[in-house]
Parts: C-alpha cells; structure tokens; sequence
C-alpha cells in the first residue's frame, strides 16, 4: 500500500538549481552515490546525514520513490511514495534539509 508524504521547504536563492536539480534527479529513479553527490555542496554535515538517512531507511524501507516535485521561485514540494514504515524516517529528512539550510519545512507526517 502506498503512502503519499508531502515535503515542503524553502531553500536560499543560491540553492534553487541544486535543489530543483535534485528533486528532478529523484523524480526519475536516481538515488545511491548519484544523491549523496548531490548533498556534497551544503558541506560535511550533511554528507553525513544523508549517508545516514539512506542506511537507516533503505534498511526499513528498500528503495524510496518520489512522485513528483514543484518548485515555484525557491519554494519546493514533493511526494515521497512510502509504506507505513516511511514515517520513520520523515523526521530525519527533515534534519537533513534542516542541515542542508531549508527553512520553512513543512512535512505532513500520518499518524500511526
């Protein structure tokens, strides 16, 4: 059964390209060390925390899927397509785009 999350963020305005480059990349499947190259321009922290986010919810989860993304200006949402195992690893997404420099996060968590 699918789960749709909605992730919703702001990035800075020098970020717009790397994020909407990003989400498009996931948009189409690409994943593993294509994404942790992504996340190598906000610097170690998050290197690490996406290194830790895929280990922790490949282990729970196995592959993620996005199902599309918008972006308007450098305001961005997604859908991430999770079982419900997937909300345990939103609160680490949200860390991780936290690290990453996004403000106003925004992600609807279901409830168990």
């Amino acid at each position: 059964m699918s789960i749709f999350n909605t992730i919703c963020f702001k990035s800075s305005e020098k970020d717009c390209e790397a994020w909407q480059k990003m989400l498009a990349g996931l948009y189409e499947g690409k994943q593993g060390a294509w994404l942790e190259e992504q996340f190598e321009r906000f610097g170690e922290a998050a290197e690490q925390e996406i290194e830790q986010l895929m280990d922790d919810c490949e282990e729970t989860l196995g592959r993620v899927w996005f199902e599309g993304f918008n972006a308007n200006g450098n305001q961005f949402e997604c859908a991430l397509d999770g079982n419900f195992d997937a909300h345990h690893c939103l609160p680490r997404i949200k860390q991780l785009l936290s690290v990453c420099g996004a403000t106003d996060i925004n992600i609807n968590m279901p409830e168990e």
